[in-house]
């Protein structure tokens, strides 16, 4: 999109985005759920589905199951679930019509413009127009670093890092000149609104006086993207020495530190390819690796590595190879990292590059050969630890006391009991000391904190998630019937004539029953058209989870079913009847007795 083209978009009502239910239904059909969700989670075939550990919580035994079939996800651990709308939105923190947009555009359906309407306007959200203004921002930014005389400085500065032309263009890296107000006057001739442009983060208001300044002035700039390639925030590095030498964008609806990493939208294919991907420091370390073919490679972004970092590139890749500073800062960024590492179930190595040098500036001056043989002789991060801590305290006893006072808070942040059991005895040879006497000490620390065990999926004693519904008989018999008409669609005319939905106990299943009768499509179409027709997110996640069992069903099963569920139904109103009769037989009542008898002949007519 260009910037005359955005520009546009704010001055007349965007409608761009409103899309018909038709439309919705056409790019849900043309959709392969498998395909898009297996570019961010492992997947093996599993019967007539397929499954991979669960993106939304820490597991070790896959209970994410995607299903070809239903065009459904559904984690048996977490109770996420949902269609290939939703797993987009959960995934990437996006809107219903991003979503969408970005699926249209995937499986080249076009979407429609309808004519600007006082009543009937589509309404864009806070994020979607700051994504607009961050894509005009690249592209201005980019242009002055290319083109203008402003950003012949950060030219020369770039050249002498050794950047190529060729990957100026691919990280379409940028230059925010000398001056205040650059960015922030052309988003003014642009006519964007003064309030959405400080809710971009790029231009802050003035304290005193209307109008705003550029957050970024005399930096080069690092558009920092999603996996969907949409540019979400920036990073700015100073020419020289000053400070602070990195400044990010601010948390704004689009970008999120603790979520986002530096070049996935790139190094995306590579992680999967080698299974492996490097996590680094610097937007000029990731950089300066993809430049030398080492393209699994991404940076945080002044921040720890956090869960949700680990989750987005567990999609991707099994083995995490850190390149931390050799000093107290980076073994402190290893400590912290190895608990979640472990909840996590991915295997960490750390990277240790001589002399303490930026792997920007080893990889310049070795080559990509000898950084890619460092990597290979990589240490695992917990003999890291003890490695490190046994060169700073050296064996002798009080050194040793020493070493388990650095190493016991790591360890007894491990919640998983099997885990830490391993690495508390790794510890323990490492150090030479008895395992036994270690243990005690983690095990200690964990009970003074109040620490609680897991087992084996990150799941608190006690077990998994809980069902989202109760388990009582009536309800069950409700939740197999509803499982059975969106598996079994050929029952649902048969329901819709007994009125099976109308004698439910459960109002919420009951609503659920309503919502399938209520759909006239498709057979094929029924799971993930009616998760989408919930009235809530609540409900679809309900939808999922009746729809994502592996039954086999057939008519004369599903006949038997009904009936049983009729019969339950019937117990008390059955119970009431043999009661009277029995009244009648004992009050010699001839008529009366006839006429319950012929009712109770009706009731059992009624069911077969």
């Amino acid at each position: 999109m260009t910037v005359s083209t955005l520009a546009k978009s704010w001055r007349v009502p965007f409608l761009t985005g409103w899309i018909p239910d038709e439309k919705i239904s056409e790019i849900r059909s043309a959709s392969d759920i498998v395909e898009v969700i297996s570019e961010v989670v492992i997947l093996k075939r599993a019967g007539r589905n397929f499954i991979g550990l669960c993106p939304f919580h820490a597991e070790k035994t896959p209970s994410f199951t995607v299903s070809p079939e239903k065009q459904i996800f559904y984690c048996f651990g977490c109770g996420a679930g949902g269609n290939i709308f939703t797993f987009l939105m959960k995934y990437q923190g996006t809107s219903f019509l991003e979503a969408t947009t970005a699926l249209a555009k995937r499986y080249g359906i076009p979407l429609p413009e309808r004519a600007a309407s006082s009543k009937q306007q589509y309404v864009r959200t806070d994020r979607e127009r700051i994504l607009e203004i961050n894509q005009m921002a690249m592209e201005y930014y980019h242009t002055i670093l290319l083109n203008e005389s402003n950003g012949e400085v950060g030219r020369v500065y770039l050249r002498e890092r050794g950047i190529t032309d060729a990957t100026l263009e691919a990280f379409q890296i940028g230059y925010a000149p000398k001056g205040w107000d650059h960015f922030a006057a052309h988003l003014n001739r642009k006519r964007i609104p003064t309030d959405t442009a400080f809710k971009s983060g790029l231009v802050i208001p003035r304290k005193k006086g209307g109008g705003g300044y550029d957050r970024f002035r005399e930096r080069i700039l690092f558009p920092i993207r999603d996996l969907g390639g949409q540019v979400i925030g920036f990073g700015g590095r100073v020419l020289d020495d000053s400070l602070p030498k990195y400044l990010n964008s601010p948390e704004t609806a689009t970008f999120q530190k603790g979520r986002s990493l530096y070049g996935l939208d790139r190094a995306r294919k590579a992680c999967r390819e080698s299974d492996s991907v490097i996590i680094v420091e610097g937007y000029f370390d990731v950089i300066a690796l993809h430049q030398h073919g080492i393209a699994n490679t991404v940076a945080t972004l002044g921040t720890g590595v956090t869960p949700d970092h680990i989750r987005l590139l567990k999609g991707f890749a099994q083995t995490f190879y850190f390149v931390f500073d050799p000093d107290v800062a980076g073994i402190k960024a290893v400590e912290r990292v190895i608990p979640i590492l472990i909840r996590e179930n991915v295997t960490a190595r750390i990277v240790r590059l001589p002399d303490g040098k930026d792997p920007d500036v080893f990889v310049r001056e070795k080559g990509p050969k000898v950084f890619s043989d460092l990597v290979a002789r990589s240490l695992p991060a917990m003999s890291f630890l003890i490695e490190s801590a046994k060169i700073r305290h050296g064996p002798t006893p009080s050194g040793k006391s020493r070493i388990v006072s650095d190493l016991e808070n790591t360890l007894a942040s491990i919640d998983d009991e099997i885990n830490r059991s391993i690495f508390v005895k790794a510890a323990a040879e490492g150090i030479g000391i008895e395992e036994d006497l270690l243990f005690q000490r983690v095990l200690r620390i964990r009970q003074k904190s109040g620490a609680k065990e897991t087992f084996g999926d990150g799941f608190e004693q006690g077990g998994p998630a809980d069902d989202v519904f109760s388990t009582d008989q009536p309800v069950r018999f409700e939740k197999k019937i509803l499982t059975m008409m969106l598996q079994y669609p050929v029952m649902i005319p048969e329901i819709r004539t007994r009125r099976i939905v109308e004698q439910f106990s459960d109002p919420d299943l009951k609503d659920i029953g309503r919502l399938i009768l209520s759909y006239t499509g498709a057979p094929e179409a029924l799971i993930p058209e009616v998760i989408s027709m919930g009235k809530d997110p609540e409900t679809g996640k309900r939808i999922v989870h009746l729809a994502a069992g592996e039954d086999s069903w057939n008519a004369e099963g599903c006949l038997k079913l009904i009936r049983q569920f009729e019969l339950h139904c019937d117990r008390p109103e059955r119970a009431d009847l043999n009661a009277r009769i029995h009244a009648a037989q004992k009050e010699n009542d001839h008529a009366l007795l006839a006429d319950l008898l012929k009712e109770k002949q009706r009731m059992i007519h009624k069911r077969d």
